[in-house]
């Protein structure tokens, strides 16, 4: 595929503070054995994208670990491979505060490999996109910039101001809002682009010149008043993170296996993930599972209902675990109750101790946190 891939991995960082003061949001566990990194990076990999820019800000030292050469994403190095490119890569460093900022600061990674395509996403999308078809799509259309869209339903999505297309029987993109508040189902922007580099260029040219500030609304925005602006509509699932609740949803929403199905059963579009090589899980007598996602390295002794752990997670005996997510290496004590609870890596839940949130607002506990009775 004739394309460069540009990943920004800290964009919608503000909008969980709580879960990414050490961390990116394209770093955050999800799913039991993932980052949320991990699905546009693959799609990316499967789509034959052989050069990938990974755009980091700040508190990205987890998604280095993470990410390492790429060699987990079977991204072949001789051919461009993966590269992060923190914003003190430039001689004016500044942190980004936007997409258009973060794009002006890689103009001369994308004109270095000459590829005739650029692939512009955000780095928390949860899905396995179809790059290739979305870039046939472009082609054939005709367009100039093709977005990607999902219908949604709204009811399911935290209240905040979100993009969204309005478009013809052919996909041509007629108007393009942001709104908040909505209902109902509405073609919702995936923050994720495909646009020709010798047009990219010129834009954040122009960008720079009348000091814009925002790429969706000052770039996008114009081009679908004045240019071919096409909308690929991508039917399988997504999940978003931009919200502690829509991050709790999103990992539970991977207990229903036709959502597991259209993220990890594509044929030619694997998953990939680094290796955590741990041990297997052990379930201990009284460990009673239902409906769960247990990471490698746990140890259940109690009950784990509707659930996703990750790895080197303790379930100790007589406690409960309910419609929640524990990160790795979480214990949860004798007795204890929890439901709603989103715990973040090493937390601990003391014995006897009741933790319970609700689904639309849950309760976070922050890394390394402890919970008393």
């Amino acid at each position: 595929m004739d394309a460069v891939g540009i990943i920004l991995s800290n964009m919608n960082d503000g909008l969980v503070a709580e879960m990414t003061k050490e961390r990116t949001m394209s770093a955050m566990p999800f799913g039991g054995r993932y980052r949320m990194i991990d699905f546009v990076l693959s799609s990316m990999a499967s789509a034959g994208i052989c050069r990938i820019g990974v755009a980091t800000n700040e508190n990205y030292h987890s998604l280095m670990n993470h990410l390492g050469t790429g060699r987990d994403w079977q991204i072949p190095r001789k051919r461009g491979g993966l590269s992060l490119l923190p914003p003190y890569s430039r001689k004016d460093y500044t942190v980004y505060q936007s997409r258009l900022q973060a794009l002006n600061g890689l103009k001369s990674f994308i004109e270095l490999g000459g590829e005739e395509y650029v692939v512009i996403a955000d780095g928390d999308n949860i899905y396995n996109l179809p790059f290739k078809d979305v870039l046939a799509f472009h082609k054939k259309t005709g367009s100039e910039l093709t977005a990607v869209g999902s219908r949604m339903d709204f009811s399911r999505l935290s209240a905040r101001e979100r993009t969204i297309f309005e478009t013809d029987e052919n996909g041509r993109v007629r108007a393009m809002k942001q709104k908040e508040y909505l209902q109902g189902m509405h073609l919702l922007s995936l923050n994720t682009w495909v646009i020709g580099s010798a047009l990219l260029t010129e834009l954040l040219q122009q960008a720079q010149k009348e000091d814009l500030a925002s790429f969706v609304q000052d770039v996008v925005g114009r081009m679908c008043e004045k240019r071919r602006v096409f909308c690929y509509v991508y039917d399988g699932y997504y999940g978003s993170a931009d919200s502690l609740s829509n991050y709790l949803m999103s990992n539970l929403d991977l207990l229903d296996e036709n959502v597991r199905a259209s993220l990890f059963d594509r044929k030619g579009h694997p998953v990939y993930t680094r290796s955590a090589n741990a041990p297997s899980t052990k379930y201990l007598k009284g460990a009673r599972v239902i409906n769960a996602l247990i990471g490698d390295g746990c140890i259940i002794e109690g009950e784990v209902v509707n659930a996703v752990l990750s790895c080197g997670v303790h379930i100790k005996s007589g406690s409960i675990v309910e419609n929640s997510v524990l990160m790795d290496d979480v214990v949860v004590e004798n007795g204890a109750h929890v439901h709603y609870v989103v715990a973040d890596k090493r937390a601990r839940i003391s014995e006897g101790a009741t933790v319970a949130g609700y689904s639309k607002q849950p309760l976070y506990i922050k890394k390394s946190g402890t919970v008393l009775a």
